[in-house]
């Protein structure tokens, strides 16, 4: 197996997990309004530029190399562009993601929103990078698009499916923007800019109405030290699989690599079958029999679909 396929398996499932304490951070209230929500997962993005500093020590992963400050340059106007359009979409779809937590489940919720972003980034992919189209692309199409109006038909109202199709779309078009950076400059280098460009966007968020300087602090107030703390630990799990699944950007097919965030949904399935029943009423996973059936059903052709999509 491709060390790039076992990066993003690990990121899917721990994003997974993100996905679940996400909605118990909506649903419950610790930090309630998704415009504030996005504004710290943004602003928390900067952390993840740490990992420069273990370049520092005298270790080695192997052929995973680890980033370092010595590869980061002076950014030169492509890098700056691809950034800022790879922040604005992902903050923005993020706002998006967070809205459709508060209506849904995240079981869900992801299954619409990861079709969307494989089709939109298989597309784009094709007119951006040049990339080619399966034989079975259009019986993969096909599979996505019913499984996706199951849950949609029955577990989705028409706002929260328009959510989660933007959503959806702008993460696609993230990432290939992402990948259209490192095509421009070396992974250090973009990784870098990138997460230094989303910061500045989340901190320019706080001149919008809507989420200004008292609002966020009304929200970290209300949160309270274990909201705080949990948002963090969330976060330095999203960041992990964040580094890990641009790492795979890198290494592999950007289409392949959306298209395996079929497993995300595929872990909260599981989590939704066998353990839903024990989580705190607000994760809401705790379906009925019914709920699971159409939750297997749906699923299981949205993974068939993903699979004829991109073999």
């Amino acid at each position: 197996m491709p060390i790039w396929i076992s990066l993003v398996i690990v990121a899917q499932l721990l994003n997974a997990v993100v996905s679940l304490l996400d909605r118990y951070i909506v649903a419950s209230g610790k930090i309630g309004r998704p415009i504030v929500l996005a504004f710290y997962v943004s602003l928390l993005s900067s952390l993840s530029v740490l990992v420069f500093l273990v370049g520092l020590l005298p270790i080695s992963l192997g052929s995973f190399a680890i980033p370092t400050f010595a590869n980061v340059l002076i950014p030169t106007a492509p890098v700056i562009i691809y950034s800022l359009i790879a922040a604005v979409t992902f903050i923005v779809a993020l706002v998006a993601l967070f809205q459709s937590f508060s209506l849904a489940q995240a079981s869900d919720v992801v299954p619409v929103v990861s079709s969307v972003s494989a089709v939109v980034t298989l597309l784009l992919s094709f007119y951006f990078l040049d990339a080619v189209l399966t034989t079975n692309f259009l019986w993969g199409f096909l599979f996505l698009v019913l499984g996706t109006f199951l849950v949609a038909r029955f577990r989705l109202s028409k706002k929260l499916a328009w959510l989660t199709f933007v959503s959806g779309t702008l993460f696609a078009a993230h990432f290939v923007v992402i990948k259209l950076l490192f095509l421009e400059t070396t992974f250090d280098n973009a990784f870098f800019w990138s997460r230094i460009v989303i910061t500045l966007v989340a901190l320019l968020m706080l001149f919008l109405p809507n989420c200004c300087n008292q609002t966020v602090a009304a929200e970290a107030k209300r949160a309270g030290p274990s909201g705080i703390w949990l948002l963090l630990l969330n976060k330095m799990l999203a960041g992990l699989a964040g580094i890990l699944i641009l790492k795979a950007v890198e290494l592999g097919d950007v289409s392949l690599v959306q298209a395996l965030t079929g497993l995300q949904f595929l872990f909260l399935t599981i989590f939704s079958i066998f353990l839903g029943h024990k989580a705190p009423v607000c994760v809401g996973e705790n379906c009925e029999t019914h709920d699971r059936v159409q939750k297997i059903v749906s699923i299981s052709i949205i993974v068939t679909g993903f699979v004829l999509l991109f073999i």
